[in-house]
């Protein structure tokens, strides 16, 4: 009860709207507000009715009387607790229903109704103008039938195959653990001996084809990394970093991720002349021109080897036995190349220079020590399986990878499956990772089927409207006629020194290369970041292939690097990929 007089005192008053007229012409809000004055004396009409009607009549049974009180009293807050108690989205409710309430008050019998549809829509729109809506997710994720951890080839395989199944797939995509999502072709230059691209396609962007048919068949992308499983009861818990995933089935496909040499100063010079990955790094100012080297004898090697000639002026690959054990085609390749020396049987020892890389020392098994004088070292030395976040969960083989049984995806724990290089120690191609992904959800759906723990959706559609094409990911740079001072978003020079010279706004500049897999995953996440913070940052693409020269000033050694300006000013730097929430912060900081 509000106060036992107030229905006696105050009328109703009904709310008022802008006129048809003046309303057509937007999108706005046409619904006037009270004011408090009136909101108090509306809510104070509540009488003591003894049995409140209009309980039973409201769809959601809402705490009328209870909040009516509360808004009298100017508690606003408790008033907004005590309706999203029973009602999840009384920013619609008390817009768009018919108000059945009003009809069912007691005050209705003998005089008007309370304004309980105007007083309801007050309480949230006070709610979102003090900032009290807020999203809260759920710690603990349930209900799932499928969890695919993973997103290379073979975790988008298997997600995509239950998608189709309408079996409605967790995947969890991994974000620093293991490498970056997509996968280690998302490191890959050219992918040529994929089928269906007959002209070669980049693994970043079959990585970006491969993710959106996952999407649009219905799969949900969680991002996170999964820090440990639980699978002694069930269903199966998996521990990530912001809450628990419970799964009837999970779906393992983490992949392997590159070694480290651990050579003499490799700390010190990692990022500065040393890196995992030249296909990310190999563009950058540093490298153009110079001697670099490449320490390897397999197809990554070989690749990246070649792929160096294009900005290095001479390749040293480095194998430390006597043959190469790349493909014969890869083989031919690079002995055919001019620009590239194999020094067989040599490993380096040492890592030295000043600021940057400068030269290597190498031990040859038969002349002893030499010296390389290079200014770009690049490690092509196999790979390691993610599997520390099993613990002792899954029996693993002598190399740490998952136990399967011959040619099937099962492991050890029944429910639980596995796929593509986190259990192949020797294929290792995407082709193989995705037909070991479409194994293991084959095998996923029809195990839950004979557990009877398979629910389906239905769809409205039986196909997907939405078409893919590799189109979709080209962007193009601004110039002077299409650069626009107010977009979120824009590529290349020109859009930079205008912004930087004219905006006030903070600037986030991202410099990558089109071969970079790391930057096809955080340029997504930093438009996200510009989007959530409603464009109070501005963001700008620099492709350093293109820009070679403003890389250059900006002292760019690795892709992708993210800067962020304001005024002018450099406040802070980024190499990698990073979570959104570390560049929403620094951007919070500076607004």
């Amino acid at each position: 009860m509000a106060k036992v007089t107030g229905f006696l005192e105050f009328d109703r008053v009904e709310t008022k709207s802008i006129n048809p007229k003046v309303r057509v012409k937007n999108f706005d809000e046409f619904i006037l507000p009270y004011s408090d004055k009136v909101l108090n004396q509306q809510s104070s009409r509540c009488m003591n009715c003894g049995i409140p009607y209009c309980h039973n009549s409201c769809p959601v049974n809402n705490i009328i009387p209870d909040w009516n009180e509360l808004v009298y009293e100017g508690d606003w807050k408790n008033a907004l607790k005590t309706l999203h108690s029973t009602n999840n989205f009384p920013e619609f409710v008390g817009r768009t229903l018919p108000a059945s309430c009003e009809a069912a008050c007691t005050l209705n019998i003998e005089d008007n109704p309370v304004t309980i549809k105007g007083i309801e829509r007050s309480i949230i729109d006070r709610g979102y103008k003090e900032g009290w809506i807020v999203p809260e997710i759920k710690k603990e994720k349930t209900g799932k039938h499928i969890a695919v951890i993973g997103s290379g080839p073979a975790g988008y395989t298997a997600a995509i195959y239950a998608a189709r199944a309408n079996l409605q797939p967790l995947l969890v995509t991994g974000f620093n653990s293991g490498g970056i999502p997509g996968g280690q072709l998302m490191t890959t230059t050219f992918v040529e001996n994929y089928p269906g691209f007959p002209d070669g396609v980049l693994g970043p962007e079959l990585m970006d084809l491969m993710k959106a048919q996952a999407e649009r068949w219905g799969t949900n992308l969680y991002e996170s990394d999964v820090v440990s499983i639980n699978t002694d009861s069930h269903p199966f818990e998996l521990k990530t970093l912001e809450g628990t995933i419970k799964s009837n089935s999970i779906i393992i496909a983490t992949g392997a991720s590159a070694n480290r040499l651990g050579v003499i100063n490799e700390d010190k010079f990692w990022s500065k002349g040393i890196s995992a990955c030249a296909i990310c790094d190999g563009a950058t100012p540093q490298f153009r021109g110079e001697e670099l080297a490449v320490i390897g004898g397999g197809d990554s090697a070989c690749e990246e080897a070649a792929y160096l000639t294009k900005y290095g002026s001479k390749v040293h690959l480095i194998v430390r036995s006597e043959k190469l054990r790349a493909s014969a085609a890869m083989v031919d390749r690079v002995k055919a190349n001019p620009k590239i020396e194999i020094h067989w049987n040599t490993k380096v020892d040492k890592a030295d220079g000043s600021e940057w890389l400068e030269r290597i020392e190498t031990i040859h098994s038969q002349e002893g020590k030499g010296e390389i004088n290079i200014k770009g070292l690049f490690y092509a030395i196999g790979h390691t399986p993610n599997t520390k976040f099993l613990g002792n969960k899954i029996d693993l083989d002598n190399k740490g990878y998952i136990a399967c049984k011959s040619g099937r995806p099962e492991t050890s724990i029944e429910g639980i499956f596995a796929a593509g290089d986190v259990v192949d120690s020797e294929w290792r191609q995407g082709v193989t990772a995705a037909g070991t992904g479409c194994m293991a959800a084959l095998a996923t759906e029809r195990w839950l089927a004979e557990k009877n723990l398979a629910k389906t959706i239905v769809r409205e559609t039986p196909e997907p409207e939405k078409k893919l094409n590799s189109s979709d990911f080209n962007e193009e740079e601004v110039n002077e006629d299409t650069f626009d001072s107010n977009s979120e978003w824009q590529k290349g020079s020109y859009a930079l020194r205008k912004l930087y010279h004219e905006s006030k706004k903070p600037i986030l500049v991202i410099f990558s290369s089109p071969s970079c897999g790391p930057c096809h995953v955080l340029k997504p996440q930093l438009k996200r970041v510009i989007k959530e913070l409603d464009g109070a940052v501005l963001g700008v693409e620099i492709d350093i292939d293109k820009d070679q020269d403003i890389a250059k000033q900006a002292g760019i050694n690795g892709t992708p690097t993210v800067q962020l300006f304001k005024e002018k000013l450099l406040k802070k730097q980024w190499q990698g990929v990073k979570q959104r929430s570390e560049f929403k912060e620094a951007i919070k900081n500076i607004i």
